[in-house]
């Protein structure tokens, strides 16, 4: 898949940033519309950098995850950013649902 502003696909709105998580939040969306419970990713440079981010996120949903010419993902282990992204993912796909507000630290 292109995200918004790369390859084909068209550029976000003005005002919308491109950053890491609204990428993820582009594959959750395309996933959660094909009812896919657990798939595959191959990234390619940039995509793979996305798509580390998305396994790491959603380790549950990846069963292979494939990098080309990818850098080196270093991860934080700290469970409380990684519930914090899943919380703002989880309310960009449904808005008004999420249980808790999530607080910026």
């Amino acid at each position: 898949m292109d995200f918004g502003g790369h390859g084909l696909s068209s550029h976000y709105s003005s005002g919308v940033p491109y950053y890491h998580q609204t990428f993820v939040s582009e594959i959750r969306r395309v996933v959660a519309a094909l009812k896919w419970n657990r798939f595959s990713i191959l990234g390619h440079s940039f995509g793979g950098i996305v798509g580390g981010m998305f396994s790491c996120i959603f380790p549950e949903m990846v069963n292979k995850l494939i990098l080309l010419d990818s850098p080196l993902l270093l991860l934080e282990s700290n469970v409380r950013s990684g519930a914090f992204v899943r919380a703002v993912i989880r309310e960009d796909l449904h808005p008004g649902q999420c249980s808790q507000p999530y607080l910026l630290w």
